[in-house]
């Protein structure tokens, strides 16, 4: 299934409710679009501890991929991003937040049963098949 998301929407709010309301457990998908503003994190190894940082834009989204899954009985997504400046420099890393630009297109598939677990040697919730 395929979901296009509008200009100023707030994207990550936006999907939570579209899985909600079409009872959406886990999945896969995949994107590309444009965003006018997003939040990123880099997750540390060593000290188990995101480093966050917001960036203003707009930027392209040549790639935008994630998954849903259950962690402790709720819905967990895990999402990363790559963003386009206009000089054409690229970075990405974990989605926390982002506004969409133009247009964000998002292609959904159905993944019954993921579900993520902590794993005790990174810290993170690691999906279990």
């Amino acid at each position: 299934m395929m979901i296009v998301f509008k200009k100023g929407e707030d994207f990550i709010p936006a999907l939570r409710r579209y899985f909600q309301k079409h009872k959406i457990k886990s999945a896969s998908f995949f994107g590309l679009g444009g965003f006018l503003k997003a939040e990123l994190a880099f997750y540390e190894l060593k000290t188990r501890k995101y480093t966050e940082k917001k960036f203003d834009g707009p930027f392209e989204v040549p790639s935008l991929v994630g998954n849903l899954a259950q962690a402790e009985g709720k819905d967990f997504m895990h999402i990363h991003a790559v963003l386009g400046k206009k000089n054409f420099q690229a970075f990405g890393g974990h989605l926390l937040s982002a506004i969409v630009g133009g247009t964000l297109d998002l292609t959904i598939i159905h993944e019954p049963g993921l579900v993520r677990r902590i794993d005790k040697e990174t810290g993170l919730r690691l999906l279990k098949i």
